[in-house]
């Protein structure tokens, strides 16, 4: 499969900052989670959801 080109793989919809260990788990390390409706809804302040999406994926790598 050579002639292919690369991709990267990008998953979405359902994601939750506490469902990441096992997306973490199934996916691998080389992926694109797209967690925005997850962000949103992790409490009042998004800049808060996003720090604590990059400390938990920075914990798992």
């Amino acid at each position: 499969m050579g002639h292919l080109k690369p991709v990267f793989p990008t998953p979405g919809g359902g994601m939750t900052l506490d469902r990441l260990p096992d997306l973490l788990d199934f996916y691998g390390r080389d992926v694109i989670l797209l967690i925005a409706g997850g962000l949103y809804g992790h409490g009042s302040s998004l800049i808060d959801a996003c720090r604590d999406f990059r400390e938990r994926i920075q914990t798992r790598t």
